[in-house]
């Protein structure tokens, strides 16, 4: 049931994974709905990353808000200053390139388009941050303008190369965010990029010059998107802090609120050095 200011709750299983997309900020006393703020023209989806689950299959396949996208959270408290805020959730017992094609996200984004929001916003943290950047490749004529990712592991990450990690009903998920599983992914989508209309921002998380100890900077802030003149953002953060932080929360809540312009060959440079103490590809 749609109006112009109420939208029913999504909770589903989409080619059995389990979804769950909710508003968080401002969250109403009804569960089974969400509305559009009276005025409110602004939606921000959080999409959350991997949450190991050694001990419960359960846990594993089912779709779980994150506590930094729960409606106390600082996050979700910053951002609704002056936007609506949903938080997406989804069972990690498929790969993450299967999820942004799910009918429990892509019809989300629809029912955000119908609410009348003309700005929608996808924050992804690490894993998240994939399904929304697949999300607008796929999806030229979206209704996304905007999306942030943080920490997200765009070529890879080692750890998730380690046996052993997760329960086998999560062992596809993690795989597919290893270094190898990525390079063979992106290897068929050389001519997926990110529309013209979508600004796209990295935020690269970063500690010492090593990255932000699960992801590597270059992988944060990949090449292909460096060459696509995507913006990067670099902070003093590490990978689980990056979306509790109250600063961090108002550095992402700028972005949103601010345009944000693909960058010129010179400023990528300028950035690579600082970022990554390299010159641009070549």
């Amino acid at each position: 049931m749609t109006a112009i200011f109420g939208i029913v709750l999504l909770a589903c299983v989409a080619d059995d994974l389990d979804t769950k997309f909710v508003q968080v900020h401002p969250k109403f006393d009804d569960p089974a709905t969400f509305e559009r703020s009276e005025g409110q023209t602004r939606a921000v989806v959080l999409i959350h990353g991997l949450a190991p689950h050694p001990f419960s299959t359960e846990k594993a396949k089912a779709a779980l808000l994150h506590e930094w996208q729960k409606p106390d959270a600082t996050l979700v408290r910053t951002l609704g200053a002056d936007s609506d805020v949903f938080s997406f959730a989804y069972g990690q017992s498929v790969p993450v390139t299967e999820i942004a094609a799910t009918d429990g996200f892509t019809d989300a984004i629809k029912q955000l388009r119908s609410a009348g929001y003309s700005e929608i916003a996808l924050i992804g943290h690490s894993a998240g941050g994939l399904i929304a950047r697949q999300f607008v490749e796929d999806n030229p004529n979206s209704a996304v303008n905007k999306v942030i990712l943080i920490c997200s592991p765009n070529d890879g990450a080692s750890l998730a190369a380690q046996e052993r990690l997760v329960r086998k009903a999560q062992e596809a998920f993690v795989k597919s965010l290893s270094k190898a599983a990525r390079a063979e992914f992106m290897k068929g989508r050389t001519d997926k990029k990110i529309g013209p209309h979508v600004q796209f921002v990295c935020v690269v998380g970063d500690c010492g010059g090593v990255g932000d100890f699960v992801v590597s900077d270059s992988s944060q802030w990949s090449e292909d998107l460096q060459a696509q003149g995507i913006p990067a953002v670099h902070l003093n953060t590490t990978h689980p802090t990056a979306v509790r932080s109250a600063r961090v929360a108002e550095v992402l809540a700028q972005l949103v609120r601010e345009k944000q312009p693909r960058w010129e060959n010179d400023k990528i440079a300028s950035m690579r050095k600082t970022i990554l103490g390299k010159k641009p590809p070549e």
